[in-house]
């Protein structure tokens, strides 16, 4: 398929469109314990937490610090909501091995470079079968993406996730199919379940993620059509 403008695939497809939410991940910590928070300046600042609480992460950076009454008046959680993109059922054998890590364990990855570390958290090392390629996901991302109930890869990971009241939310369609797009800045190619969504202030107006999951939830008041998908 040749490349397409996204205004164009998104008039196209517009009957698919459905109103979205972001979510961000609540995971919990103790007083004293290091977190990230969002300075006015911009720049991200390593702060110790005041008191027992959550440190808040979402897209594009974002990082925050709640106390427990924070997280009641500025969240909902997502338990329920409906997911976005359906998800896919492990491919394990297109992987060597997916292996648990605690947290503070030093971890060994290869998203292009080798890289060493040490995990922020509870997680997983998962190791392509043909390639070097390897990468740390947290038990959330790895449940979001893949169809896993727990148990041969459990850990005991202390995050929720949930969505910020005062959230805008966004339009957009997801896509069924792998789609080339003519974007100002080159091609390119978003897989199946993407979500294309409206976004005036990027230069195309349209902004797609592959990351859908991790970083969406339908809106409960948005229409239903076709099939739903539960975390």
């Amino acid at each position: 398929m040749s490349a397409i403008n996204a205004k164009e695939y998104y008039e196209t497809h517009k009957s698919a469109e459905r109103e979205y939410i972001p979510i961000v991940t609540a995971r919990a910590v103790k007083a004293g314990e290091t977190v990230t928070v969002n300075s006015v300046l911009g720049i991200d600042a390593m702060v110790k937490a005041p008191e027992d609480g959550y440190q808040i992460s979402g897209s594009g950076g974002y990082k925050k610090f709640f106390t427990e009454e924070q997280l009641k008046e500025k969240t909902v959680p997502a338990e329920g909501l409906e997911l976005p993109a359906p998800k896919e059922d492990i491919p394990e054998e297109e992987l060597e091995y997916i292996q648990p890590v605690k947290k503070g364990e030093k971890i060994y990855v290869n998203p292009g470079i080798p890289v060493a570390a040490r995990a922020d958290e509870d997680g997983f090392i998962v190791k392509d079968k043909d390639s070097d390629y390897s990468a740390f996901m947290s038990n959330y991302e790895l449940t979001s993406l893949f169809n896993y109930a727990g148990g041969k890869y459990e850990t005991h990971e202390q995050r929720a996730v949930v969505a910020l009241k005062d959230a805008p939310r966004l339009k957009g369609i997801i896509l069924q199919e792998n789609v080339t797009f003519a974007f100002r800045n080159g091609e390119y190619t978003a897989p199946k379940g993407s979500l294309l969504f409206v976004n005036a202030d990027d230069e195309d107006g349209y902004t797609v993620t592959p990351r859908t999951n991790l970083e969406f939830r339908v809106a409960p008041a948005s229409r239903k059509k076709g099939r739903s998908f539960k975390i």
